[in-house]
């Protein structure tokens, strides 16, 4: 299964493909397995998005509209987060992880214990 959405960054319409050509490209650029992914370092979510993005247009056989030197010196920093943003949930999509987890069900309380003790 493949994912793919567009979003806007600085000004352009930006494909975004979540795939294992995704993954392969973040090994590539990190020289580390995408399963060692660090969620806090900025350098992994950076790679992991530009991988998203090549993957979206080398699909295709076209050329990105921006660049990594476009989002590391020009990009807002909410352009970022949402680019961020979009690509963790195009991975859970891909890997079909539910976005929310539904907690078990409260069991029944007995009747007994609803009654007060005398």
């Amino acid at each position: 299964m493949t994912t793919e959405k567009t979003i806007q960054i600085l000004g352009k319409d930006v494909r975004l493909r979540y795939c294992a050509a995704t993954e392969n490209g973040f090994e590539q650029l990190r020289k580390k397995s995408v399963s060692e992914i660090d969620f806090k370092s900025n350098e992994d979510l950076t790679a992991l998005a530009l991988s998203a993005i090549v993957a979206a247009y080398a699909r295709k056989e076209e050329e990105p509209p921006i660049t990594s030197e476009d989002l590391l010196y020009d990009a807002k920093s909410t352009e970022l987060v949402e680019l961020i943003k979009t690509v963790i949930e195009l991975r859970a999509a891909w890997y079909e992880i539910p976005a929310v987890v539904t907690p078990d069900p409260k069991p029944a309380e007995d009747d007994e214990e609803k009654q007060p003790k005398n």
